[in-house]
């Protein structure tokens, strides 16, 4: 992976050849927490001219420690992104556009983004009264490993 130097946000790094992009875990929580325009700007940018690759299933690993990392659903983003819980995410090619348009089409819903953990993923598409999205759970894993304790 290359640093993204043109756009000078530290914490963020891109693979030139794929498109994906690596987030650390204080940029992730603003990727999950805001419509970040900047950040939105470096995943468009990341994924021009870059095809989005299928999903084998298989586990990648942290580019940071070498860790299997985690898959994650997003279901209204249509993805599964992949989480290191010491260094952060990684988005393939696009996914970091899709995850923060679903969360900012959810809060634009009225659906509050908590630190409770639901008992089981829904979909983003449901009622503010409803059971918590998968993508709601991996705001609340990644609130976890920058705020350990605080539930």
């Amino acid at each position: 992976m290359d640093p993204l130097g043109a756009a000078g946000v530290a914490g963020v790094r891109f693979c030139e050849r794929c498109g994906g992009v690596f987030a650390d875990v204080p940029t992730s929580k603003r990727i999950f927490d805001s419509l970040d325009r900047q950040l939105l700007a470096i995943g468009f940018d990341a994924a021009q001219g870059k095809e989005k690759p299928r999903d084998d299933g298989h586990a990648i690993t942290c580019p940071e420690c070498q860790l299997q990392m985690v898959k994650n659903r997003i279901d209204g983003a249509s993805c599964v992104v992949d989480a290191c819980p010491a260094h952060g995410t990684w988005f393939d090619t696009n996914e970091m556009v899709d995850v923060m348009r679903a969360l900012d089409r959810a809060r634009r819903k009225g659906i509050v983004l908590t630190g409770d953990r639901p008992s089981m993923p829904v979909n983003l598409a449901t009622t503010p009264e409803r059971a918590r999205t998968v993508g709601e759970q991996f705001v609340d894993l990644v609130r976890d490993w920058i705020e350990p304790g605080k539930r």
